[in-house]
C-alpha cells in the first residue's frame, strides 16, 4: 500500500503540473489571437481597404446635402456646385488622411482643386447674373472657404486620430510582444512534454490546451456576433455607423478564424500522439516477446 502510494504521488504532481502549464498555454495561445487581430485591425492599410464605393457614394452625398444646404440662404444658385464633388476625389482625399493620420497628428486635407473649381462655377454664375461691387470677390472668397471646410469636417473619420495613435504605439511594440508571447507559449509546451516519460502524454496536454484556446477565442467573438451589439451603436452619420458595424463584425469574424486554427492544431496534435502511442505500444509489446 505504502508502496502504491510512493508511486501515485509523483505522478499525481506530475499531472497537476501539467494541467496549470496547459491552461497558461491556452491563455497565451488566447492573448497571441487577441494580439495579432489588433494588430492587423489597428493598421493604416486595413481601414483603407474599408473604404469602399458604398461608404464614398454616401459620404459624397452627404457633403453635397449639407453644401446646398449653406448655399441655398446665400442666394446663390446650387448649380454652382455642379462636378465639384467627385468620388474619385474623395475616395482619394479619405485613403489619404488615413494614411497621413498615422504619420502626422497636424495632417490637413488639401482643398485646392475644389476651391479652385467652386471659385470658378461662383464668378461664373455671379458674372450671368451680372453682379458687380466691391465686396463680391470676397464674399465669394468667403463662400468657397465654407464649402471646403464643409468638405473637410465630412471627409475626416470620427476618432481617426485616437485610432492612429493606438495603432502607431501598438505597431512600434507589436513584434517584440508577439515574439515574447510565442516565446512563453513555446516554453509551456516545452515543459508539458518534459514533465512526462513518453513525449505523447505530455502532447496531451498540449492539446488541451490548444482546444481551450480555440474555445476561448471563438466563444467571445461569436457571442458578439450572435448578440449584434455593434450594428446597434446607431452613431451618426448612418454611412459611418455601418462603416464601424462592418470592422467589428470583421475583427470578431477573424478571432473566429484564428480558433479554427487553433483547433486545427489541436487535431493534427491528436493525430501525432495516437501515432506516438502506437509506437510506444508496438515497442513494448515488441520488448515482451524478446524477453
Amino acid at each position: 500500500m505504502k508502496e502504491s502510494r510512493r508511486k501515485s504521488g509523483p505522478s499525481s504532481t506530475r499531472n497537476m503540473l501539467s494541467y496549470i502549464f496547459s491552461f497558461i498555454l491556452a491563455v497565451t495561445l488566447t492573448v497571441i489571437a487577441v494580439v495579432i487581430t489588433a494588430g492587423h485591425f489597428l493598421s493604416a492599410n486595413y481601414l483603407k481597404k474599408m473604404i469602399n464605393s458604398d461608404y464614398v457614394s454616401d459620404l459624397m452625398k452627404e457633403v453635397k446635402n449639407e453644401a446646398v444646404d449653406y448655399t441655398l440662404p446665400t442666394g446663390i444658385d446650387t448649380s454652382v456646385l455642379d462636378d465639384v464633388f467627385t468620388e474619385d476625389r474623395i475616395m482619394e482625399d479619405v485613403k489619404t488622411y488615413i494614411g497621413n493620420s498615422f504619420t502626422s497628428n497636424k495632417y490637413e486635407i488639401t482643398t485646392e482643386e475644389l476651391a479652385k473649381k467652386l471659385t470658378e462655377n461662383t464668378m461664373a454664375y455671379i458674372k450671368s447674373q451680372n453682379i458687380s461691387g466691391e465686396g463680391v470677390d470676397a464674399a465669394v472668397g468667403d463662400y468657397v472657404t465654407a464649402i471646403c471646410n464643409i468638405y473637410k469636417k465630412r471627409i475626416k473619420l470620427i476618432g481617426m486620430d485616437y485610432i492612429a495613435r493606438v495603432g502607431n504605439m501598438f505597431k512600434r511594440y507589436f513584434a517584440i510582444v508577439l515574439i515574447a508571447l510565442v516565446v512563453f507559449a513555446a516554453a509551456n509546451i516545452f515543459l508539458c512534454i518534459k514533465l512526462h516519460t513518453h513525449i505523447h502524454r505530455g502532447l496531451r496536454y498540449v492539446a488541451y490546451a490548444f482546444g481551450a484556446a480555440g474555445i476561448m477565442t471563438f466563444a467571445a467573438p461569436m457571442g458578439a456576433i450572435i448578440n449584434g451589439f455593434y450594428k446597434r451603436l446607431r452613431i451618426t452619420p448612418l454611412y459611418f455607423n455601418h462603416l464601424i458595424s462592418e470592422y467589428i463584425g470583421n475583427a470578431m469574424k477573424f478571432m473566429i478564424l484564428l480558433s479554427i486554427i487553433w483547433f486545427i492544431i489541436m487535431i493534427a496534435d491528436i493525430i501525432y500522439i495516437s501515432t506516438l502511442r502506437r509506437r510506444v505500444v508496438r515497442k513494448h509489446k515488441t520488448h515482451k516477446k524478446s524477453k
